[in-house]
């Protein structure tokens, strides 16, 4: 709940004093665990008339969340924080849990504002999906008459950078891996003696750890409503059981911004020219595997008919590591702004 606490710092800082502000934090806290009718008080309603513009859009600046820059400067030397504005060129499907809606398709949104948003788990779920995809394109892993012994180890090590950002694997995850793995004729003996070797020992036959990125919620100022006409395959015409779909989505043109911190603890008391090398390898899979969803894949349900596309306006670099950060691809393809943090130096430890 941290999140709304600072929510509620914020507008309390922007001159909002007039509301007690104890008792509307009680109210954001019963939001999980009370009827939403017992939530429609005055105070809430006038809330929400204070968070839309004159044009009835919602206004995200009225919310100024604490930043992630702020703290920054505690952070580890080799910390990271990518900060990535998009704009969506396709409509944007999810799902909302909300029971009581007034359509069955609403888009996701936060239960205390009403603001269209990407959960967090959603940006790593799907990251982690399309890195996923990277990896077995990378090397033709699902090409059965492909001969791959002796790139065995590099294919071992790029797994197992895998687990060190996204976390431990989930089951299926394992066994769709395990079993490219054994139609390649690898052993998977001398994957967990790899996992042996690069963990020093720490792990035997599965890494558990937590990932080193953390991702932060998007939210979004728009709305708009889109309708699908489901067709018979054989006559063309539509469905008349169930009729025009109607959706709720976020339009296309609506920006947004994803913002996520790699912080690699898994180099920590290595030496300090392999912690480089380390850092490299993992920002390059990032960063592939950025340009990849935003552009080519897409975040939204429906991605396979092109929705949820996005282009990439601008990115900020936040790092101490400017030298390191710099020789990164992203750097010729895209507006690119490194920060130190607010840090001036900083030794790596």
């Amino acid at each position: 709940m941290d999140y709304y606490h600072s929510v509620m710092d914020k507008l309390q800082d922007n001159g909002l004093n007039k509301w007690d502000f104890d008792e509307f934090g009680v109210k954001a806290l019963s939001v999980f665990c009370l009827d939403k009718k017992d939530l429609k008080s005055e105070k809430e309603k006038e809330f929400r008339c204070w968070m839309r513009a004159k044009d009835g859009n919602l206004n995200l600046q009225k919310i100024k969340m604490t930043d992630p820059e702020d703290n920054f400067a505690c952070l580890h030397p080799y910390a990271c924080l990518f900060k990535i504005e998009f704009m969506f060129l396709e409509k944007y499907f999810s799902k909302d849990d909300d029971p009581l809606y007034f359509f069955d398709n609403p888009v996701t949104k936060d239960h205390l504002y009403g603001l269209p948003m990407i959960h967090a788990s959603s940006w790593k779920g799907n990251l982690h999906w399309v890195c996923l995809k990277n990896f077995v394109n990378k090397y033709s892993l699902d090409v059965d008459n492909q001969n791959d012994t002796g790139l065995k180890d590099k294919i071992f090590e790029d797994r197992i950078r895998l687990i060190y950002l996204f976390g431990t694997e989930q089951k299926s995850v394992s066994s769709y891996l395990n079993s490219l793995f054994l139609s390649k004729g690898f052993s998977l003996e001398d994957f967990q003696q790899k996992i042996q070797d690069v963990s020093q020992g720490r792990f035997k036959e599965e890494i558990v750890v937590r990932g080193s990125l953390s991702f932060y919620s998007s939210f979004f100022d728009k709305l708009d409503y889109a309708v699908i006409n489901p067709h018979d395959r054989v006559t063309r015409a539509g469905l008349s059981k169930t009729g025009p779909i109607i959706y709720e989505v976020i339009p296309e043109k609506t920006s947004g911004e994803l913002t996520f911190l790699y912080l690699p603890f898994h180099v920590i008391g290595s030496e300090q020219d392999d912690c480089k090398k380390i850092i490299v390898q993992d920002l390059s899979i990032i960063e592939q595997g950025i340009i990849s969803l935003l552009e080519k894949y897409g975040i939204s349900a429906k991605r396979k008919a092109g929705f949820g596309k996005a282009r990439i306006n601008s990115i900020k670099l936040i790092s101490r590591l400017e030298e390191l950060i710099k020789s990164l691809s992203l750097f010729g393809q895209y507006s690119v702004t490194l920060d130190g943090g607010g840090v001036q130096g900083g030794t790596p430890i």
